[in-house]
């Protein structure tokens, strides 16, 4: 039995992945089961989707790295992630400019608006590691938790 095939049958999953720093993740049998039964964040109490990317509303604009914008809430933006909220409270210069360059290509950014609208992501299966760093960098539990999930039904 081959090294990789061990591991499975010892049924340990370990994931690496870099953020500011290395961190190692390492989950059982017994948390898989808890983790796969994950579907979005408790904090995810309201649907928002109608104003992903619509400008009704919004007072606010991401701008991703290769120059898309994208309408926000504030309001919406700072109940699901505590990150964003210091962020309106500390860099952001809202009363002047009301736009920020947000240090995601356009395709990640739409997608963790998504998650942070709607509780969904799209494409996760295939981008889950780039998701996951995005959930840590902007704190958000749920998406982090469904990335994990993700990787545990890819890798079983």
């Amino acid at each position: 039995m081959s090294d990789n095939n061990k591991q499975i049958t010892e049924r340990k999953i370990l994931w690496k992945f870099n953020m500011s720093h290395e961190k190692l993740y390492k989950f059982s049998v017994e948390h898989q089961r808890e983790i796969m039964k994950i579907q979005t964040s408790s904090d995810q109490l309201l649907n928002y989707g109608k104003f992903l990317n619509s400008t009704m509303y919004s007072d606010f604009t991401f701008v991703s790295l290769d120059n898309i914008e994208n309408p926000v809430h504030r309001l919406v933006l700072i109940s699901q992630s505590h990150v964003l909220e210091q962020l309106f409270e500390t860099k952001f210069d809202f009363h002047m400019t009301k736009k920020a360059v947000i240090d995601l290509e356009s395709e990640t950014l739409l997608e963790m608006l998504r998650y942070i609208y709607t509780g969904q992501v799209e494409n996760l299966d295939k981008k889950a590691s780039v998701f996951i760093t995005v959930a840590e960098k902007y704190e958000l539990i749920g998406l982090k938790q469904i990335c994990i999930a993700s990787f545990i039904k890819t890798y079983r």
